[in-house]
């Protein structure tokens, strides 16, 4: 059952600003954690930004979301979201096609391999959207020549560095490798990928 930082004495919950913002239908203080749970899942979960999906981690266990996941996710979220929190939850579910994909990850996505777009859409949710993909995989995606392993991905936020530490999650499969002024390298689920200023 949540318990802990996310909730009083009570079960009321103790919403961050960053996550009260999202229920703005509703007076946050009359929410319950655990009445209220898929509520709650699901408004963070499509609509909650980087330090909401982290508090969201905080107050629900893994096999709480997996529960509601299995039960709503498919009818409930986006691909993205749900292609995202099925590999935070530990549950195998199958991922629609459309629908949510970022822009900078369309259809010609579908000539790269299984790894590269799992790196890409545990990505999503983390990276400015108008960040794209170029060098090797750009060029292979759109001429359909020899495949290339590393992923490069442009984005225009000002330090991609900034983000590393939000970046990098065992839980995600994500890893730092190195990092430079405008750069950062990093391994997602195996895949060398780089995050490159684009200006």
């Amino acid at each position: 059952m949540a318990t802990g930082r996310g909730a009083t004495a009570e079960g009321q919950a103790a919403f961050p600003d960053e996550v009260e913002r999202l229920f703005w239908d509703v007076e946050p203080g009359s929410l319950e954690l655990a009445r209220h749970r898929d509520y709650v899942m699901e408004r963070v979960m499509a609509r909650g930004g980087w330090g909401a999906m982290n508090w969201l981690r905080q107050v629900y266990s893994k096999e709480e979301m997996a529960d509601f996941l299995r039960r709503k996710g498919c009818r409930r979220l986006a691909p993205r979201e749900l292609a995202y929190w099925s590999l935070i939850a530990g549950v195998d579910l199958p991922i629609p096609r459309g629908g949510g994909r970022p822009p900078w990850a369309g259809p010609l996505t579908e000539r790269l391999d299984d790894k590269q777009r799992a790196a890409l859409w545990t990505l999503a949710p983390l990276v400015d959207p108008d960040t794209y993909i170029g060098r090797g995989v750009g060029v292979a995606m759109h001429l359909e020549h020899r495949r290339s392993r590393n992923l490069d991905l442009f984005t225009p936020a000002e330090e991609p560095v900034a983000s590393a530490e939000a970046l990098a999650d065992p839980a995600t499969g994500v890893r730092i490798l190195a990092r430079s002024p405008g750069t950062l390298h990093l391994e997602v689920h195996g895949v060398p990928t780089s995050l490159l200023r684009s200006h």
